[in-house]
């Protein structure tokens, strides 16, 4: 049976344990580990990110120099050969910008799935992993564009088209796909935009959330290039061009991991 009066010895456990003055002082001196604030994918990922954008907003310009489309399909081949320097630049800046951004989805993805991890709760709203599944589906489709484009000024087997026909339906099922991949991307960035609310989404912070909304509201008016114009399709690239790059900085270098 244990003495009443006996007390504890130090190092015991329990509770009541006294912890010696000097223990407590180098426990307080011992400096806390602090997490890596990023890691190197993801910094990779940031700084492609931002290739990516560089890339689509010289695309954009030239197309914007190269001038307004022909509506007459007689007008064509000769539009393509005056402007087959444009054409290459963005052809050239379409493929590698789109393949440039495929190092981005994975780690908005991880965003996406951070706080479930935290939390346990189970994930975060369904829109926001949907959104990052459309922004992955757009890479494939520009690079089916590129690829369409290409036709243009590229010849293949010394094959190229140059006469009104075929010119028309190359540039037909190429504002076809724009239009379709616009409307895509709209979407995506409208459902990440809406998981970005208080600095907790995957794509945290006020300015980015606002520049997604922002660039969603450009790309679905983008979808319509022939009615639009130069300029403003120019200006609804520019945008969705700043929120690829304030997102690939912001996931990037700007916060921790």
């Amino acid at each position: 049976m244990t003495n009443p009066d006996e007390q504890p010895l130090l190092g015991s456990v329990g509770e009541g344990v006294p912890v010696p003055e000097d223990e407590t002082a180098a426990a307080a001196a011992e400096p806390t580990e602090k997490p890596p604030v990023h890691d190197r994918a993801d910094r990779t990922a940031g700084a492609l990110a931002i290739g990516s954008a560089s890339l689509l907003l010289i695309k954009a310009t030239a197309e914007f120099l190269g001038g307004a489309l022909p509506t007459d399909a007689a007008l064509l081949p000769a539009w393509c050969t005056e402007n087959a320097t444009y054409l290459m630049i963005a052809d050239e800046c379409l493929v590698i910008g789109a393949a440039l951004l495929v190092p981005l989805i994975p780690v908005i993805y991880k965003d996406c799935l951070r706080p479930a991890a935290a939390t346990g709760r189970g994930g975060r709203r369904p829109w926001a992993t949907f959104g990052c599944g459309l922004l992955a589906a757009t890479v494939p489709l520009n690079l089916g564009l590129g690829l369409v484009h290409g036709r243009l000024v590229y010849p293949a087997y010394g094959l190229l088209p140059r006469d009104p026909p075929s010119v028309a339906l190359v540039m037909s099922m190429y504002y076809g796909g724009v239009h379709e991949v616009a409307l895509v991307t709209a979407a995506a960035l409208a459902m990440l935009s809406l998981d970005s609310d208080g600095g907790s989404g995957p794509l945290g912070g006020r300015l980015v959330r606002g520049l997604g909304i922002t660039a969603a509201l450009g790309q679905a008016a983008a979808s319509f290039p022939w009615l639009i114009g130069l300029e403003a399709t120019l200006a609804c690239q520019a945008a969705l061009a700043s929120w690829i790059a304030l997102a690939g900085w912001h996931l990037g270098f700007s916060r921790g991991n």
